[in-house]
């Protein structure tokens, strides 16, 4: 991958790996890493300033490593893992661009003060858990 400093998509599900790629590729818009091994601390992302899309569903995620060098991030998919609480969803409040999360299928997601608490961090989501979130909904939540 370090030959390919243009990459603006990879897409690496299905592939066994335990951690995401470590090498910065700052112009990387979109991420899949779905249905892999990522283990239950995933390692921490390089900086991806450039980063709109990020697909972690369907791995043993439970901690989220910081995603402050995700400036534009607008589209996170972490269903499907592990996330046990609502701390540890703190990971995502830098992402002020947020306007699409499907954390589904983690404990996290069943617990009251969920859908709330994202709706206050993120006042641009749009989508949550696969489900349109009309503005007057996410309103009335915060």
């Amino acid at each position: 991958l370090a030959g390919c400093p243009l990459l603006e998509t990879l897409i690496l599900y299905h592939n066994r790996l335990v951690a995401p790629p470590h090498e910065a590729h700052v112009l990387l818009k979109q991420l899949w890493l779905n249905s892999n091994q990522i283990p239950a601390a995933m390692p921490p992302l390089p900086y991806l300033p450039c980063m709109q899309v990020l697909k972690l569903s369907d791995n043993e995620v439970v901690s989220l490593p910081s995603l402050q060098c995700l400036f534009n991030l607008d589209t996170l998919d972490v269903s499907f893992n592990r996330l046990p609480d609502l701390s540890s969803l703190a990971p995502l409040r830098p992402c002020r661009y947020l306007e699409r999360l499907a954390a589904n299928d983690n404990p996290c997601s069943e617990l009251s003060g969920y859908k709330p608490l994202l709706c206050a961090q993120h006042p641009r989501l749009s989508d949550l858990d696969n489900a349109p979130l009309p503005p007057p909904e996410r309103d009335a939540l915060r």
